[in-house]
């Protein structure tokens, strides 16, 4: 495999990583850290489209407010603004599943989940927490993008196959609702970190799906 290619790979994987984690799991104070001391202007691939523009753009101006408060007042923010929009306890203000933007009745563990499911067994991938959290999480969706790339390097699969599963996957699963996704999170978040997460991971994948092509 050409070496720059390698290494590009790699920058892809842990930005599917990132996000992934960042949608999942609730906000620790490294994040704020490590924002605060650069992160999201040292991001790791050029700035390519409008949504990552705005999305950095926001993420940058949140970095700078965050000096403002202790680590920890901006922590407990975040988490409350984690929990009113992926969480509850009443109305999810931006549900993060496939299922509730793409089925009939709007309800998770719908079709999507297990199609998404399918497409984790065809690459050997099982979830630990099958059927508590569902499959088709905007989370657990970037991380197998992740997993997929790894797989390159590993070698647990022919590489052209791994290439149009990434653009497959993308096309068929995460493009067809993020944009909705990212709009709800924009509409309904009180901080401007998840306004700018959305617009950056909704530009990051539809600017990974135009290299994909480039690819097949």
């Amino acid at each position: 495999m050409d070496q720059n290619l390698n290494e590009m790979d790699q920058e892809r994987s842990r930005i599917y990583e990132l996000f992934g984690r960042l949608w999942l799991e609730l906000p620790q104070k490294e994040l704020v850290v490590q924002s605060q001391e650069g992160f999201w202007k040292g991001f790791p691939v050029p700035v390519d489209n409008d949504q990552m523009t705005r999305g950095i753009d926001e993420l940058l101006k949140w970095s700078e407010a965050s000096k403002n408060y202790s680590v920890e007042e901006t922590v407990t923010e975040l988490r409350s603004d984690y929990a009113k929009l992926f969480i509850g306890p009443a109305t999810v203000e931006a549900p993060p599943w496939e299922s509730v933007y793409r089925s009939k009745r709007k309800n998770v563990f719908g079709l999507q989940t297990y199609a998404v499911r399918d497409f984790f067994h065809r690459f050997g991938l099982e979830l630990t927490r099958k059927n508590k959290e569902p499959d088709d999480h905007i989370g657990l969706e970037l991380l197998f993008m992740s997993y997929l790339i790894d797989c390159i390097s590993n070698q647990k699969f022919e590489e052209q196959e791994l290439i149009k599963a990434q653009s497959q996957f993308l096309e068929e699963h995460i493009l067809t609702w993020i944009s909705d996704f990212s709009n709800d999170v924009q509409k309904n978040a009180n901080t401007p970190f998840y306004r700018g997460l959305a617009l950056l991971c909704e530009g990051f994948v539809t600017m990974d799906k135009q290299n994909l092509q480039v690819l097949i």
